[in-house]
């Protein structure tokens, strides 16, 4: 015969086995001002959000200052003074000022490297203000000012090829009513060639493209 095992509860209090399976709960990382991860997770997300907020507050309190500088391209000794009561001296200031103005530099000039150095930038500037719309203009300027630094180095680039396309004599717009070499390109050569461009079917379905065929027509002396 088989004997019973007999389980006797513990009518005294937690059982010892349940107290020390609760204490090993508790992960060995955890600080022992913490009583869960839990607790800690909620003190640290509490800490950022206080940092967060001070952090807003001191850039608050430096705006005045950023937009003196960008305004007259330095600070007036009235600022350092307030700068220095805020712990921030002048040799802090200044340095801080001439590391951005160093990464300012490297980007114009990154900018102008990429477009075929300073003069074939400015002239790209001059061509835009006398050729691209208002919009055009002024969102080309935001990104220069605002955007990242990649960001303005794509609108460069972008607006360059613009630019370069204007300036290359193989893309100019020939001419609609010279009978000259550059124009002969866009003519019919014969009756022939007329009757394909108006049997395409893009002819019946494409205004663009039935409008491009007759004004090649007016160009031409084959009817």
């Amino acid at each position: 015969m088989v004997d019973e095992i007999k389980v006797e509860a513990d009518v005294s209090g937690q059982p010892e086995e349940q107290t020390s399976a609760e204490q090993t709960d508790r992960p060995q990382w955890l600080p022992e001002k913490f009583t869960s991860a839990e607790e800690l997770a909620k003190s640290y997300t509490e800490l950022e959000k206080s940092y967060s907020e001070k952090s807003q507050a001191a850039q608050n309190d430096l705006n005045p200052f950023f937009n003196e500088y960008a305004e007259k391209g330095e600070l007036g000794e009235e600022s350092y003074t307030k700068l220095q009561g805020m712990g921030l001296g002048k040799d802090v200031v200044d340095n801080y000022i001439n590391g951005m103005k160093a990464q300012s530099d490297l980007q114009v000039t990154r900018i102008h490297n990429e477009v075929g150095g300073a003069d074939s930038y400015n002239n790209m500037v001059t061509w835009a203000s006398e050729n691209l719309s208002e919009a055009e203009v002024n969102a080309f300027n935001n990104t220069m000012e605002n955007g990242t630094g990649d960001d303005a180095i794509l609108a460069a680039k972008g607006i360059a090829a613009r630019y370069q396309a204007t300036q290359s004599p193989k893309t100019q717009e020939p001419s609609l009513f010279k009978g000259d070499a550059t124009s002969s390109r866009d003519t019919f050569r014969s009756t022939a060639e007329v009757v394909n461009a108006i049997n395409d079917k893009r002819y019946a379905a494409d205004t663009a493209y039935r409008k491009d065929v007759e004004e090649k027509i007016k160009r031409s002396n084959v009817l």
